[in-house]
């Protein structure tokens, strides 16, 4: 396997190398630069829209430590991280035509998340998906950003996953853009807030991206490791996907 780099992984590193260790575990270093987060992670976890994926387990440092990150390698004081000929990708999701294949992809999501999320504001989310007006949009994203615990609260992976695939179908940038609370990072996580600013650009993480390739015959394959993503966030980007795949197709 390839060490590979999103595209605004590199531009941070390229803008703003110098920055902080936010923390880490299961597999993945989250670090702070720029304004944003920069997810180094092993083999076993997904691609992030701001990821550097490693061929091996990252760097265990703690929490505080100063870093600098270069396309080439990460540094800290006594150590370093270097790898060479990494792979350069972008996680924007693409844009696709609606059709039959939507609904299908749609039904198998079903059948693998039966039931939505148990958490206040789902309904909001439907409501705001069925009518695409930015005001239900904006009260969906006021009741569930930062629901739900982790790194990536369960509302908020609703919100990234309903924002990418709203970018794939071709819906308003203003309904899109009012999924965004103010004051985003008093709401919910950094890396989280970081996920969500991404996620309404259309870059949103690996499986999603899958998912929604209309020529892409692993998308089942895409499906399934969402599935059982993490302790909720796979079924929460699952449900949205499902919920935006069978909405509306026009936009006026």
């Amino acid at each position: 396997m390839r060490i590979r780099i999103a595209v605004p992984a590199l531009a941070l590193a390229e803008r703003h190398p110098s920055g902080t260790v936010l923390g880490g575990g299961s597999g993945a270093l989250y670090l702070a630069l720029g304004g944003d987060v920069v997810a180094l992670t092993g083999p076993a976890v997904v691609e992030m829209p701001v990821g550097i994926g490693l061929e091996g387990p990252p760097p265990d440092l703690a929490p505080g430590t100063g870093v600098n990150l270069a396309p080439t390698g990460l540094t800290w004081p006594g150590g370093e991280t270097l790898w060479d000929g990494a792979e350069i990708y972008d996680p924007t999701i693409g844009v696709v035509q609606p059709g039959p294949w939507l609904e299908e992809r749609a039904r198998y999501i079903e059948a693998l998340v039966p039931a939505p999320p148990e958490i206040d504001g789902v309904d909001a989310l439907r409501r705001a998906i069925d009518m695409l007006d930015p005001a239900d949009a904006a009260e969906a994203a006021r009741v569930l950003t930062g629901r739900g615990g982790g790194l990536t609260p369960e509302g908020d992976d609703l919100l990234a996953a309903s924002a990418g695939a709203a970018r794939a179908v071709g819906w308003p940038d203003g309904w899109i853009r009012s999924l965004l609370v103010p004051g985003l990072m008093a709401r919910t996580t950094s890396l989280s807030a970081s996920l969500l600013r991404h996620a309404v650009e259309g870059r949103v993480i690996a499986p999603l991206v899958e998912l929604w390739d209309p020529v892409n015959p692993g998308w089942r394959v895409a499906a399934d490791r969402l599935a059982v993503l993490g302790h909720s966030t796979g079924p929460a980007y699952l449900t949205a996907a499902a919920l935006v795949m069978t909405g509306r197709t026009e936009t006026d």
